[in-house]
């Protein structure tokens, strides 16, 4: 499946989703400024992947059964909690 969320956007909110079975969940590309909270990811190689220079509150997600549950590019800055 292609990426249902691949963002270029400035400020970006997923939260509430259910993202299975997809290659990327979540990509955030770059200077983007993202909460990611309280999100069922399942089943995916990069539940959520925070490419270069994004700022990423990422809280309060399930993520089951990921090859990378987060994966961090260069310079990506994220506060990341409570993680299933």
């Amino acid at each position: 499946m292609w990426h249902p969320s691949r963002i270029l956007r400035r400020h970006f909110y997923p939260r509430n989703n259910d993202l299975s079975n997809n290659v990327f969940a979540i990509r955030v590309t770059s200077l983007t400024n993202s909460k990611i909270q309280s999100n069922n990811i399942y089943w995916n190689i990069y539940a959520i992947h925070l490419m270069s220079s994004s700022h990423s509150l990422v809280q309060d997600n399930s993520i089951v059964n990921s090859w990378d549950g987060i994966r961090l590019s260069s310079s990506s800055k994220a506060l990341i909690k409570t993680i299933l």
